[in-house]
């Protein structure tokens, strides 16, 4: 399935692709990262992480402010409440599927439960 996280209004949140791979590595150290070269990628960054036998696919798009999942939904959504400590609660994040038919607020304290 695909996910997506993003602001859900017009902010100036601006994800640094370096520092997330920083934090991505720490958390996930087998992870496989990739900078997008094609300037038609909307890609600023990808990355494959290994979950048990499950693969959770990742990008950040070039705004630094929409990160796109693709994987079991219990993986994107652990994935999803470790994102939400990373970027300050000042900004309002949503978690959402691809038609936005299900969104949930990603606030402090949100679980994945919830998700």
């Amino acid at each position: 399935m695909s996910y997506f996280i993003s602001p859900r209004q017009q902010t100036d949140l601006k994800v640094d692709a370096a520092e997330l791979v920083k934090a991505i590595q720490a958390r996930w150290p087998s992870v496989e990262v990739h900078f997008p070269t094609s300037s038609a990628s909307n890609h600023g960054l990808e990355w494959v992480v290994a979950i048990a036998d499950r693969r959770l696919e990742g990008s950040l798009d070039k705004t630094g402010q929409v990160l796109h999942l693709v994987g079991d939904v219990e993986d994107c959504a652990r994935f999803a409440t470790w994102y939400r400590a990373l970027v300050p609660p000042r900004y309002g994040l949503a978690f959402y599927d691809e038609g936005y038919s299900a969104d949930v607020e990603l606030a402090d304290g949100t679980n994945e439960a919830q998700l």
